[in-house]
Parts: C-alpha cells; structure tokens; sequence
C-alpha cells in the first residue's frame, strides 16, 4: 500500500516530462496547485528537469502544441541543429510554428537566419510564392531593433507596435528606449518569408542585407502624431475585423 496521498500522485503525474530532443522539459496538466508549484521549484524537480535529452523521434512533433509557447522554437532549432529535420519538414514546422513560438529573438539573429534559408522560403498561406521585386517593408522597435527578422507590408501595424513599446515604458513594463518605425526597401533575394496567420501581413527579412539601406528622417522616425494615429487606425480595423467575425460565428 502506498504511502502517498491522490493529490501527492496527481502532483508527480504533473510533473512528468514529455518526450523531447532536448534537455528543456515542461509540466503536464492545467495549471498549478500550490503544492505542485513547491515540488516543481524543488530541488529534485530540477534534477530531473536538467536530464539528457532523448533520441529525436517524429512523433514529438505532436507534442509541440502542448508545451510552453516560448520553448516551440527552441526545440525546432534543437532538432533541425542536430540534423534530425529535412528542409522539407524544416520549412512545414516554420510555416505552422513560426507566428505561435512566443518571442523568438533571444535565440540569435544568426541562428534564425540560418534556418530560414535551409528551409527556403515560407510561408503559412497558400498560393504566396517569393517576391520578384523589391518591396517596401516596415518595422515598429526600439532605435537600436530595427536588424530584427519580423517587419510588415502594413504600416499601420508597424506603427501599432512602436506605440505599443510607448504603453509599456509608461506602464514601467520595458526598460527606456527610443520607440520608431522604421521603413526600408527590401530586395527580394532577402525575403525569407511570408505570414498572414496574425493578420500581420508579417514579411521575415534577413537583417544582415540591411546595412546601409535606412536613414534618420526618411527610413527612421520617432513616435510622433503621425505614428499614433496610424496606431490608432490599426486598433479600428482589428476591431471591425473582430465584429465581423461575430457576426459571422
């Protein structure tokens, strides 16, 4: 007979980690009981949250929809870096991924880059094929962000998003910075994707092919009134969007 309690039992089924290729392991279950929260944060927890990576096996593939959204990425780059995906199987997780991996820069611009290129071009929508000329993108980040892979088609979103580094230096969420929107004329051999998944109309640009090409005044401006109202036009279409679609549904 065992000694330990259902919810002593419910709280190890909690803590049992899903099949991986690599050494990050995550919880099952939803949400944490004050109890679950202690054994996680335990020393024997971590033990066993450092454990060696298993063999790559496809199935874990399904596992991605289950784990915490910022480690989605991760594990794709872990995979593809041990030569366990194709290019193929490279670009489909990109194109499935890609928009719902949390917040993927601090895995290295570099390392990124690589791997867009070996899949090749992606995309999430069907019928997009890589762009014969140059287009004209934009990117909303702090003044010294604008070598990131994510940039826009849509103005508007680009501003949304410099506004939105406004909201947060003023709610003390963010350290100081200078919010802009950055606009540059990219050429096509350095698209590397395409996303339509978030309404975004997102345009993935390898940042190294950058050099040189903005400029204060033109590629570069401030949060000004210009910016916020573009901002604020972004809001009214994503609410109108959402309108529709409950009339819709």
């Amino acid at each position: 007979m065992s000694g330990g309690t259902t919810e002593d039992a419910s709280s190890a089924q909690s803590l049992a980690p899903l099949r991986d290729g690599t050494n990050e392991w995550v919880c099952r279950g939803v949400g944490f009981t004050k109890n679950q929260e202690e054994a996680w944060e335990a020393p024997e927890a971590r033990r066993i949250r450092a454990r060696p990576a298993l063999p790559f096996d496809p199935s874990m593939i399904d596992e991605l929809g289950v784990i915490q959204t910022e480690n989605r990425l991760r594990r794709i780059a872990t995979w593809y870096e041990a030569g366990d995906l194709t290019p193929t199987l490279l670009n489909d997780l990109l194109a499935e991924w890609w928009t719902n991996g949390g917040w993927p820069d601090d895995m290295g611009t570099r390392r990124l880059v690589k791997m867009f290129k070996d899949a090749g071009f992606v995309t999430d929508t069907e019928g997009v094929t890589p762009p014969t000329e140059p287009l004209v993108l934009y990117r909303g980040a702090g003044v010294h962000n604008y070598r990131g892979l994510a940039w826009t088609t849509d103005e508007t979103v680009a501003a949304w998003f410099a506004r939105k580094l406004v909201w947060l230096q003023e709610l003390r969420l963010m350290e100081e910075t200078a919010p802009c929107l950055f606009s540059v004329t990219v050429p096509p051999r350095h698209i590397l994707g395409i996303f339509h998944g978030r309404n975004e109309a997102e345009v993935i640009v390898n940042p190294f092919g950058l050099r040189g090409r903005l400029k204060w005044g033109s590629g570069i401006r401030a949060v000004d009134e210009r910016v916020i109202r573009l901002a604020e036009e972004r809001n009214r279409s994503a609410a109108a969007r959402q309108e529709r679609m409950g009339r819709v549904g």
